[in-house]
């Protein structure tokens, strides 16, 4: 899968210019995926209960990722 996401991104970022991120799970990333993926920033989709303040939590664990770029904290809203 590591390899998939890499050669995707690449090939989006080859075309348009631009970097894309990853958007995943933390189960589905540090299950599936590898340390190689980690030069594209992280988009974590991680819900925890209750729901936290933005402001002051962190999403937790972002295997393989060090950190994060963006944490979606609820399955609800509008962006």
């Amino acid at each position: 899968m590591s390899n998939w996401v890499n050669d995707f991104c690449n090939r989006v970022k080859n075309v348009t210019g631009i970097s894309p991120l990853v958007y995943t799970g933390q189960n589905f990333a540090a299950t599936n995926l590898n340390s190689t993926v980690t030069q594209w920033p992280l988009w974590i989709a991680r819900y925890p209960n209750p729901t936290p303040d933005p402001q002051t939590a962190v999403p937790g664990s972002t295997t393989p990722w060090p950190t994060w770029r963006i944490w979606q904290y609820s399955s609800t809203g509008s962006v």
